[in-house]
């Protein structure tokens, strides 16, 4: 869902809380949790800072009680392990930056090459 869309006049944070609640309501099991590129707006597009939706996630999580997710602008593995282990969400989903590098997970699991293929243990 989009917490904001980055526009005076357009969707606040606010207002994806009163909604976030809504969706508990209904039984939705969890918030992927974006924001903005609703317009054709340049100007209506999130900040370029990783992490940029973790906060709304929070937020949200508090406001509605449902597991969150944040999306976008998170490629860093430790970032996305602090932010479940702080209860700021719940999972965090990482599109983007897997399609760039479908390996990134077992980059960060090289000490341990039973994640990897068979077929790649000679790259260890």
């Amino acid at each position: 869902m989009t917490a904001t869309d980055w526009v005076e006049g357009g969707i606040s944070i606010d207002e994806a809380a009163v909604f976030a609640k809504e969706l508990a309501v209904v039984g939705i099991d969890l918030l992927d949790v974006t924001s903005g590129v609703l317009l054709q707006d340049v100007q209506a597009r999130p900040p370029a800072r990783e992490g940029v939706h973790i906060e709304f996630a929070d937020t949200l999580k508090k406001a509605s009680g449902l597991p969150v997710a944040p999306v976008g602008q998170i490629a860093d593995m430790s970032l996305a392990g602090e932010v479940v282990a702080s209860g700021q969400a719940d999972a965090v989903l990482m599109g983007r930056a897997l399609l760039r590098d479908p390996y990134l997970v077992l980059y960060h699991r090289r000490d341990d090459p039973s994640s990897w293929p068979n077929q790649y243990y000679r790259a260890l």
